[in-house]
């Protein structure tokens, strides 16, 4: 055996060993491989890379498709945003408008009803000073009448001072009661 027959069988041993295949079989499995690669390189090549750029292209569109529409979105957020605090400024105002009106159309009603109460009372303080003219007016005709009563008694009877101021008493309490 010739020293190269004896490195190729050494070889071989120490192939087989370690992987538990013959040298043979790498080198047939290695052939297959490149002829396979030839094949698909001469007639599947172009195919191949086509549907693989064809897919990138597709996925770059998708891409940018989504990248768009985050935009649009970011921008309809922003929008929206905005709309939303306009509103609520819009609402502030229009709560703040119906309180000044609501306090407002409160000052009228208190006002009012002091001035009705006003009113009321002075009516009430009017009619008070017309009863206690009529009571005065009253009591002035009774007491003439009650002078007369009794000046009527003194001419018909002599005057006794201590009686004539007991009967004046009576009288005047008699008037006061009715």
């Amino acid at each position: 055996m010739t020293t190269i027959e004896r490195i190729v069988e050494s070889v071989s041993k120490a192939v087989e060993s370690a992987l538990g295949v013959s040298l043979l079989d790498i080198i047939v499995q290695i052939g297959a491989t490149v002829i396979l690669i030839v094949i698909i390189k001469v007639y599947f090549w172009k195919k191949i890379v086509a549907y693989l750029d064809g897919r990138k292209e597709a996925m770059d569109k998708e891409l940018e498709q989504a990248k768009e529409n985050h935009r649009v979105a970011e921008d309809l957020k922003e929008k929206t945003q905005e709309e939303y605090n306009e509103l609520k400024k819009r609402s502030q105002t229009i709560l703040d408008q119906a309180k000044l009106e609501s306090d407002r159309e409160h000052a009228k009603i208190v006002e009012k009803a002091k001035s009705e109460a006003a009113h009321i009372l002075t009516s009430a303080e009017q009619k008070i000073e017309i009863d206690i003219e009529h009571a005065r007016q009253g009591l002035r005709e009774e007491i003439v009448e009650l002078a007369s009563l009794m000046a009527e008694k003194i001419i018909n009877k002599e005057i006794d001072p201590e009686k004539y101021q007991e009967q004046s008493l009576q009288e005047f309490e008699k008037s006061d009661q009715s």
